[in-house]
């Protein structure tokens, strides 16, 4: 599950490079102001010298001081990955620009004596009128006459162009595997660990377009438990929720390659699609389902059957609409005829 916005900077909680790039891409042609790059230096070194903690706690001192620095709400602060901080001040000139860092380095001084901090400052638009412009200009200046706190000489060479590139390689992988991470948590479903509806849903889509383009047959199995009620009313909620994540295994035990179950709208109710089978195979795979499930459903707290609807493409129709209405109707009907059978 996605737990971290890719955009902020998880050490921090500031945005991140791409949290600059989200935010400011389209509005630095128009900003008036300043932006300071703020450069740790020495992070290497103390890495190195005195351990990682040593050096995270560092990061962490210069990223409270900016933050408490900062001269008002529109002010912006950015990390921009390793030792390197943004800040934006709008309607800022550079001689207020050194008075914040000025306050910028007095604050961190206190908090960290291990590392200190240098700066740039470009005025905007007049160095500037993009993003790209802004972070070369910024990281141009440390090679010329960049400013530094007077306790620290500098010891680190700027970071130059390529170095940048590979921070926002890296970020950009992170950032996949975390896009990724909340895809799989939006289309599963967290109770029973299957496919929800929204994925059941995408999935029926593709059926569909499948059986346009090739002719292929599918069945749809509308599956809904006979017995949730009395597991919640007799043994509770919690026991009820167990029940219906054993009666998704059971059912997605039974799937063949190329099939898909999932949890459906509500309580115990389950979307089987079934690929290449025509309707009536597919009422006889829905049969095998029902059986499995009251024959392995003995064991239980309170054993259980199934009610199971089934629409077949092309034989009740060839969209969605009309194979889930057919599906819902049907289990419906074995849901009146005493529950426990297929239609």
């Amino acid at each position: 599950m996605l737990e971290q916005d890719f955009a902020v900077d998880s050490a921090t909680n500031l945005p991140n490079m791409f949290g600059l790039v989200e935010t400011e891409t389209k509005k630095i042609a128009s900003f008036e102001g300043t932006a300071v790059l703020f450069d740790l230096v020495g992070l290497c070194r103390v890495n190195e010298e005195l351990g990682i903690s040593i050096g995270d706690h560092c990061i962490l001192a210069a990223a409270r001081s900016l933050e408490d620095s900062l001269p008002d709400s529109h002010s912006r602060c950015y990390r921009l990955g390793g030792d390197e901080f943004i800040v934006l001040l709008p309607d800022t000139d550079r001689a207020a620009a050194e008075v914040f860092c000025q306050e910028v380095i007095a604050q961190f001084s206190e908090r960290c004596s291990e590392s200190g901090l240098r700066y740039s400052i470009t005025v905007l638009p007049e160095q500037a009128q993009s993003l790209s412009t802004l972070l070369r200009c910024a990281f141009d200046c440390f090679t010329s006459d960049s400013v530094t706190s007077d306790s620290v000489v500098p010891d680190q060479a700027a970071p130059k162009p390529e170095q940048l590139l590979e921070r926002l390689l890296n970020l950009t992988g992170d950032s996949i595997m975390l896009i990724r991470e909340a895809q799989e948590s939006a289309l599963t479903d967290p109770m029973t660990e299957l496919p929800n509806n929204r994925a059941v849903e995408a999935a029926f889509c593709r059926y569909v377009q499948q059986y346009e383009a090739t002719g292929d047959p599918f069945s749809v199995l509308l599956i809904d438990g006979d017995h949730l009620k009395r597991y919640n009313e007799e043994l509770g909620y919690a026991e009820g929720n167990r029940m219906i994540t054993r009666l998704g295994r059971l059912i997605d035990a039974q799937m063949r390659e190329g099939d898909l179950a999932g949890r459906w709208m509500f309580g115990d109710e389950f979307l089987v699609l079934l690929k290449n089978t025509p309707r009536a195979k597919g009422a006889l795979m829905a049969e095998r389902i029902r059986r499995v499930i009251c024959s392995h459903s003995n064991t239980w707290p309170i054993p259980v059957s199934v009610s199971i609807g089934v629409a077949g493409c092309p034989e009740n129709g060839t969209d969605y609409a009309a194979l889930i209405k057919t599906a819902e109707e049907a289990n419906k009907t074995a849901k009146r005829e005493g529950k426990n059978r297929v239609k």
